[in-house]
């Protein structure tokens, strides 16, 4: 058996290394020049435990989140080989904004059930599993005192969680070095994929590389390639399961900073931002300023991944004074100019067209996701980076089972 992959993020290429692991042999088509360049690499990186997704009241996005947290590191291990090096942020403390879509006692409810379910992976997969981190720890409100002496005005509650994140800078070296060592997989980068048509024993794919379109055929073929998922899921007749739409969010990478007492702080609940401290380096991330493009196109725009210039100032200036008002710890940060710092961009693919200050949006759930199959055609919608393991196993499981 001989599976395409079109895509070489973390989903395209976690699954590769699944299957390869398995005997299989696996071809992956990557359009970019290097693979885990782009989504994949430029995000937070953080193992979600469910806390984001409050306002899913069913749990379902939670509990989805909470299995693809407490099986990331064992899975993603499996495929290295080797223990990962991994680089673990500070845990999560959540701040509640004043315009909050939940309020804080509301939210507070939420969390113990969302750690009760926490609670229950930890004992089903080791208090361990959860990069040694201690995930399960319960969730803590602040006293007023320490709010009113650490955070802003705006933050009207803040809860100490256990959740991380992981540099996904660090995490995609080692994967791609570990596909470039591989003898089961072959990766073609610059390699677009322009259509898929399924048929009765293979699935017909066309390609083009260099100006150059050939057919190839594989017995599988599985779409990861996130930017192009809804238009070449289309070219082999397949749909979306319900309204989506592709943004792009900018955000600020900090390097080598080194200001240890910086917090990592997610502001609930609604369109705000993230400070991740990974130890040296620093994520910072402000919606409304880095949400630059918004598209319900199945081909995206051109939109630009890395900002410079005034551009890039303008942004950076923004997302930093934002987070400041909130967090003022962050002013121990050197100024834009001091350290290296770059204004880079990911895009999300997400059901739901509504924004995430609407609390109807779709953008709340993220539970509608995961392999889905059509005959020889699969197509993975990973909806958070947390869940990628854990769909890679899922369909290489679905696959070698026939």
């Amino acid at each position: 058996m001989v599976v395409g992959i079109g895509g070489g993020g973390l989903q395209g290429l976690g699954l590769a290394l699944e299957l390869a692991r398995r005997g299989v042999s696996v071809e992956v088509l990557e359009k970019e020049a290097r693979c885990l360049q782009q989504a994949s690499r430029q995000n937070e990186g953080k193992i979600h435990l469910g806390f984001v997704f409050a306002n899913d009241t069913s749990f379902h996005t939670a509990r989805l989140m909470i299995e693809g947290a407490y099986t990331f590191q064992q899975i993603v291990e499996s495929w290295l080989e080797r223990p990962a090096a991994w680089i673990v942020s500070r845990p999560f403390e959540y701040l509640v904004h004043r315009d909050s879509l939940v309020p804080p006692d509301e939210l507070e409810a939420r969390y113990r059930q969302i750690g009760a379910f926490i609670e229950m992976a930890a004992q089903t997969y080791g208090a361990g599993a959860y990069f040694g981190a201690e995930g399960h720890r319960p969730v803590r409100r602040l006293r007023f005192a320490e709010l009113r002496s650490r955070f802003g005005p705006d933050v009207q509650a803040a809860f100490e969680t256990g959740e991380i994140a992981i540099d996904p800078e660090c995490l995609s070296r080692q994967l791609e070095q570990r596909v470039m060592e591989d003898p089961g997989i072959r990766l073609e980068t610059g390699c677009r994929v322009v259509r898929a048509c399924p048929e009765r024993d293979a699935v017909a794919v066309e390609i083009e590389k260099d100006g150059v379109k050939e057919i190839r055929r594989y017995d599988h073929f599985v779409n990861c390639t996130w930017e192009d998922l809804v238009r070449l899921d289309r070219t082999a007749g397949v749909e979306p399961v319900a309204d989506w739409s592709y943004r792009i969010k900018h955000f600020v990478r900090v390097r080598r900073a080194g200001q240890r007492g910086v917090p990592s702080v997610t502001i609930v609940l609604g369109g705000f931002g993230d400070v991740v401290n990974y130890g040296q380096d620093y994520f910072l991330s402000w919606y409304p300023v880095g949400r630059l493009g918004f598209t319900t196109d199945a081909v995206i725009p051109a939109w630009p991944r890395t900002l410079a210039g005034a551009e890039a100032k303008s942004v950076e200036a923004g997302i930093r004074g934002a987070l400041t008002a909130l967090v003022p710890a962050l002013q121990t940060l050197p100024a834009n100019g001091a350290v290296h710092s770059e204004v880079l961009g990911g895009i999300i693919y997400a059901l739901g067209t509504k924004e995430v200050n609407d609390p109807q949006s779709g953008l709340h759930q993220r539970y509608a996701v995961g392999p889905r199959t059509f005959g020889r055609y699969h197509t993975i919608d990973t909806g958070k980076y947390t869940v990628a393991p854990l769909f890679a196993r899922r369909l290489a499981d679905a696959l070698i089972a026939g």
